[in-house]
């Protein structure tokens, strides 16, 4: 897994390629954790990532649970594959989730 971050003034977009799995996970909690002091709006910019596991959703609840005491948070890019796991456990009826 690979992560590139964009930070325009209040606004953090985290463009990740790879997989997002159980050991990947805990190296994407870490840089979110890191980098979204002061941040107002983050985006999850999934276009590149292949896999995501139960570990991926729990990292991006968090997210969501941090972000929403400060801003916003989305997921853009998702292809049709993580479209189907976002569906399936009901993360699109919590985070704001664009599909490719």
């Amino acid at each position: 897994m690979e992560i590139k971050k964009f930070l325009n003034e209040s606004k953090l977009t985290m463009k990740i390629s790879g997989r997002i799995d159980t050991n990947t996970s805990v190296q994407l909690n870490k840089e979110i954790k890191g980098s979204i002091e002061g941040v107002s709006n983050l985006i999850f910019d999934l276009d590149d990532v292949t896999y995501i596991s139960s570990a991926a959703l729990r990292v991006f609840l968090s997210a969501g649970n941090i972000m929403k005491q400060q801003g916003k948070m989305s997921i853009i890019n998702a292809n049709s594959d993580l479209m189907d796991v976002f569906n399936v456990t009901g993360f699109t009826e919590i985070i704001d989730i664009h599909e490719k």
